[in-house]
């Protein structure tokens, strides 16, 4: 069926930790398909854009992978086979809700590739996520990033744009369309 990227890391900036073929290892395709199925229902991919404010004189966007849940488990297995981030947010008089996040070039790259074959609703977004991966690059000059060319903002305000798009509900991303289309062929 293809390979699978797992990133089995606690610091988003080292390699890969391992390439799975999915037909040598079913236990490891099971577990990225039930994350995935979670990630579908709770997850979040997106890109934040922020304005220019202070020394920073350019708008700046990056992406982001995101799941919350108030039962601490799931979050925490996110971390476990992804690495990431896990953080505890309190709400006054609610239960408590554990958000896992990740961000990174070489991080996401790894986690999307680990989950596309087996997303549905978040198919879309993951697919624009990993192309934005791929294509957005920026080079370091001592401690500092160069600046971006106008093409390059454009490219990357389309796919901003693109992005809250599909998260709409005129977009078809509901399962049950989804469903339905996959009975149809």
């Amino acid at each position: 069926m293809g390979k699978v990227i797992v990133y089995n890391s606690k610091h988003k900036n080292e390699k890969i930790s391992a390439i799975i073929t999915m037909q040598d290892n079913p236990r490891e395709a099971a577990l990225l398909a039930y994350m995935a199925g979670i990630f579908d229902g709770e997850g979040c991919v997106g890109i934040k854009k922020y304005k220019p404010t202070g020394k920073q004189r350019t708008t700046c966007y990056f992406l982001y992978l995101d799941m919350g849940m108030t039962y601490r488990e799931i979050p925490e297995l996110f971390k476990s086979v992804f690495g990431g981030s896990l953080r505890e947010e309190r709400v006054l008089r609610k239960r408590s809700m554990w958000r896992w996040n990740a961000t990174g070039k070489t991080h996401l790259a790894a986690i999307l590739g680990a989950l596309i074959p087996y997303l549905r609703v978040k198919r879309e977004q993951a697919l624009l996520a990993l192309s934005c991966v791929n294509e957005w690059t920026q080079i370091k000059n001592g401690k500092l990033f160069t600046r971006l060319t106008e093409k390059e903002l454009l490219g990357r305000e389309e796919a901003y744009l693109l992005m809250r798009k599909l998260k709409t509900e005129e977009h078809p991303q509901r399962l049950n369309e989804l469903t339905r289309e996959s009975v149809k062929r």
